[in-house]
């Protein structure tokens, strides 16, 4: 059967559906159409069953987005470096602190700072960290055959610090860009 024709099915039986067998659906539902609308991933705990879905996502707008991002766009990238740039604890000058920061998260990171582009499936980071020699799983990095990227030196210690040199201006600001943007606090 179609989702068309269970929807209407559905539709046609509605009083004999209890509302909680809908909300999951629902919540589901309202996720995917704001993703869909505006390329923002919302979590389910933040979406009321009770409210409508433009209620739902204005809401969540004026609650998680507004507060601390100047615009969606600053939003939508910070979900997309956030879960990578959080391992970045510190950073000074051209040189960050970093804990946990896997192999394939480093060069998705990477692929922002020296090509300005990002990925949407590490799959480049994947590709690249796999030519370099590295397992998905290795947290902690050696970059012993791993001192370029792109034009930028990159030398890691074991304590967790990553130097960089060659870092062009515009480099350096995206490289500060990820730090500043998932350590901003609403």
């Amino acid at each position: 059967m179609d989702t068309k024709t269970m929807a209407s099915f559905i539709m046609a039986n509605y009083d004999l559906v209890d509302t909680y067998d809908l909300r999951e659906a629902f919540v589901r539902t309202v996720r995917q159409r704001i993703k869909k609308e505006y390329g923002v991933y919302v979590r389910d705990e933040f979406i009321d069953s009770n409210l409508t879905y433009e209620q739902n996502w204005e809401k969540y707008f004026d609650k998680e987005i507004a507060p601390r991002f100047k615009d969606i766009e600053e939003y939508k990238f910070y979900q997309a470096v956030n879960t990578y740039g959080s391992k970045i604890y510190g950073i000074e000058g051209d040189t960050i602190q970093a804990c946990g920061l896997s192999v394939n998260y480093f060069v998705y990171l990477m692929y922002y700072i020296v090509f300005n582009e990002l990925d949407d499936n590490l799959k480049r980071a994947n590709d690249t960290q796999d030519a370099a020699g590295f397992h998905y799983d290795t947290p902690n990095f050696k970059f012993t055959n791993f001192n370029k990227f792109g034009s930028v030196e990159v030398k890691k210690c074991n304590n967790g610090r990553i130097t960089f040199k060659g870092l062009l201006d515009e480099q350096r600001a995206r490289l500060h860009k990820i730090y500043e943007i998932t350590h901003r606090r609403g």
